[in-house]
């Protein structure tokens, strides 16, 4: 009897049968649980977006897909006639309220078509949905299990739903079940997160994100993704998330990875971009995997930041001149920016503190002193900067003959307004940096 349980269950797993039966055999392999999930929202032509509820009698998912995850769809396509009978299919993702994408693979099944039907039975139902969720090849690894012939099955979930008689939406409202089986979710997931500084930041505001691996295992990650970091920075367009920031850079992605009870941090800034981002609903995604001597224990797994905003920046109407930082060290590049946040273009004149348009001033007792003049014997030219534009470059600091001594530092900015002929007209106005150091290596 018990070779007879063992041949039924495999094939029912295989087969992707009713998960009733399965639930009663006593062996059911202990990576194995069982989703059972009631669903109610929409199914439109295009899209699927349905919230999901645990059955209460036998979902054993609860822990990593609680209740109010979602089933959301993408490249959806729902094909039927006017009977309501034809087939649908798209790439489909059960993401979690906390933004953690669990499974991914794709949802295809047919249109009105009665799976019961009989003698006494239609075999037509009118806008019915029957179909699979299926794992797709990159989730496989996690998505699998081994039965007694050691063959290998693709996770499978049964997706059957129809029209809720009780909703008056003008998008077309269903509810149904989602049932089948998953692999369990290592506990070791959860101990990775993936955090950012603040909640809210300008377009230009550098954003601080933070790995922290609380795991037992090392975790692999990969360069050259958003800002050519490891973190994928995505945008919200309409209930679709899309990858932004793209790596500029064609070499090939390179390993990184985070060692066990450890924190990774990175500086993400937008003015590295290529194309300026704009004002949106924005996460950070980091795809990892466990890790041991660079050997993998699993496949990829994702983690999400929480939602952030980016908002446009408010007008100043000031010229600022300021550094990217307020202490370097001796041979550090300086980064600094001229901003023209004003509504009339403004112009200056080269040739200063290593040929720039700043003058770099060293503070000596209770006076400041220039320092770095322009040796080029080059005629001076006027440099004009837009209104609600900006300048950024670098003082060439790296080498022994032109770096900053330690001391304290700030940068002077002279600028005049254009006429009529864009000309410098009337009396100039100069500006000062907050001050910065520089100190010994």
């Amino acid at each position: 009897m018990e070779k007879v349980l063992t041949a039924l269950k495999s094939v029912a797993l295989v087969a992707g049968l009713s998960i009733m039966s399965i639930a009663q055999v006593p062996d059911l392999d202990p990576r194995l649980l069982m989703l059972s999930k009631n669903f109610n929202g929409s199914v439109t032509r295009t899209s699927v977006e349905i919230g999901l509820t645990g059955n209460a009698d036998c979902d054993q998912t609860k822990s990593f897909i609680p209740d109010n995850s979602k089933l959301v769809t993408q490249s959806f396509s729902l094909k039927a006639d006017s009977n309501g009978i034809g087939t649908f299919s798209g790439s489909a993702y059960i993401i979690t309220p906390a933004g953690r994408i669990v499974l991914q693979g794709t949802l295809k099944g047919t249109v009105g078509i009665n799976t019961r039907c009989g003698s006494s039975r239609n075999c037509t139902l009118p806008w019915h949905l029957e179909g699979l969720f299926e794992s797709t090849p990159s989730s496989m690894d996690r998505a699998i299990f081994r039965m007694a012939a050691n063959a290998i099955a693709p996770m499978m979930l049964n997706f059957s739903g129809d029209l809720n008689p009780l909703s008056a939406s003008a998008l077309p409202i269903y509810q149904g079940r989602l049932d089948g089986l998953v692999p369990a979710l290592p506990a070791e997931v959860d101990r990775i997160t993936l955090v950012q500084d603040k909640t809210t930041y300008l377009v230009t505001d550098v954003i601080n994100a933070t790995v922290v691996n609380e795991s037992s295992e090392t975790i692999q990650t990969w360069d050259k993704r958003s800002f050519c970091s490891i973190f994928q920075l995505q945008i919200l367009d309409g209930n679709q998330w899309n990858d932004t920031a793209f790596c500029p850079f064609k070499a090939p992605s390179l390993p990184v990875y985070i060692a066990p009870n450890s924190k990774f941090g990175v500086q993400l800034n937008p003015v590295q971009t290529i194309e300026p981002l704009k004002a949106g609903t924005y996460r950070l995604a980091l795809t990892f995997r466990f890790v041991s001597g660079n050997i993998p224990l699993s496949d990829s797994y994702v983690v999400q930041t929480q939602e952030f905003r980016m908002v446009p920046l408010t007008p100043t109407n000031q010229v600022i001149v300021a550094t990217d930082k307020v202490a370097y060290q001796e041979q550090e590049p300086v980064a600094l920016r001229i901003n023209n946040d004003t509504d009339e273009a403004i112009l200056t004149y080269d040739h200063q503190s290593y040929c720039s348009i700043v003058t770099v001033q060293r503070q000596n007792g209770g006076d400041w002193e220039e320092v770095a003049p322009c040796l080029l014997g080059t005629m001076t030219r006027v440099v004009k900067i837009p209104s609600r534009d900006q300048v950024d470059f670098k003082l060439p600091t790296e080498s022994a003959a032109s770096k900053l001594p330690q001391g304290i530092y700030r940068l002077e900015f002279t600028y005049w307004k254009p006429d009529a002929e864009g000309k410098p007209t009337g009396n100039p106005t100069t500006l000062h940096s907050a001050l910065f150091s520089v100190t010994g290596k």
